[in-house]
């Protein structure tokens, strides 16, 4: 007898259903923009001005305020926590 999961039917039937309604994905149907003219005007914020608009005038200011911030910045948008318990890594 063959056994067959739940989500193995789940996920044939969603294929199936759009093969045949000819679906298109979300991320396929944006258009990239390739016109420089279309971008809105965005200006990056300064690195060295602190959240509350003071500058950054030391290296000690650097790397225990506005460094860990920045990291923080990105750790919140764009990659994500590293974990704290993860597996030993080792390359050949």
């Amino acid at each position: 007898m063959i056994r067959i999961k739940t989500t193995e039917i789940i996920t044939a039937i969603l294929s199936f259903a759009f093969a045949v309604n000819g679906h298109k994905s979300v991320a396929q149907s944006h258009v990239a923009n390739s016109d420089e003219s279309k971008v809105p005007p965005y200006i990056l914020p300064d690195p060295l001005k602190m959240p509350d608009g003071k500058e950054v005038t030391t290296k000690e200011e650097w790397m225990t305020i506005q460094r860990p911030y920045i990291y923080h910045l990105y750790e919140e948008n764009q990659f994500g926590r590293y974990p704290l318990n993860h597996p030993p890594l080792s390359y050949r």
